[in-house]
């Protein structure tokens, strides 16, 4: 399955704040994507536990039980 496309603020927008480099700070912007990385990753996680159908344990499959 693949994730949708990350969409990004165009300068056309008017919503887009322009921000200069020097007045970027880069160690919060880093800490900003590493805290909704991790949100991402556990909603993506609890979804995929919702989805257990079985458990992982001895296989029955192709083996016939005799009556």
């Amino acid at each position: 399955m693949r994730e949708a496309a990350v969409a990004f603020k165009s300068i056309l927008d008017p919503k887009f704040e322009y921000r200069n480099a020097a007045s970027t700070d880069i160690t919060q912007t880093f800490k900003r994507i590493r805290g909704e990385l991790r949100q991402q990753s556990s909603q993506r996680a609890g979804s995929l536990t919702s989805k257990v159908v079985g458990s992982i344990g001895k296989s029955t499959r192709g083996i016939q039980s005799k009556p």
